[in-house]
């Protein structure tokens, strides 16, 4: 895990080190999830976009890893986002002050309330934060999110 240092003037963020183990490069600001993966030395280090994996039954299958901060290209080592204020790139509108969860097919994130049922207890397993603003897509993708995936 890498900490930011404390200053007075920046939020706190927390870091852990993965390897890409999609086929496609990671871009930043997109939801990644750990593989699942037999390889013992592996568990908990390799990382795929979050991708057709939520559903409000299930929530998310593959437990959330975090954001990833800059693009990670496949088979290297970078670092996801885990805690604190991340900028996220989101695949629908979304209010202030709402659960965020990763959006259904593409590794984007969404708020929880635009799903149906999302507020179930096994969708809640997909819920890697809280919006810090509000995103209309129509002008920009990109919000800010407090991650709590620690």
């Amino acid at each position: 895990m890498q900490f930011t240092q404390v200053h007075r003037t920046e939020q706190e963020k927390v870091f852990i080190s993965v390897k890409n183990n999609d086929t496609v490069a990671l871009p930043a600001g997109y939801a990644v999830r750990f593989s699942a993966t037999t390889t013992n030395a592996d568990q908990g280090r390799l990382v795929e976009l979050s991708d057709t994996d939520f559903t409000v039954t299930t929530g998310a299958v593959g437990q959330m890893a975090g954001i990833v901060p800059a693009a990670i290209a496949v088979g290297e080592v970078g670092l996801v986002q885990v805690y604190g204020p991340a900028d996220c790139i989101f695949g629908a509108n979304c209010a202030v002050g709402v659960a965020v969860i990763p959006h259904a097919t593409d590794g984007l994130v969404t708020t929880a309330s635009t799903v149906a049922g999302a507020y179930s207890p096994t969708a809640q397993l997909a819920v890697i934060g809280t919006t810090l603003e509000a995103v209309t897509i129509s002008s920009s993708t990109t919000g800010s999110v407090f991650l709590s995936l620690m």
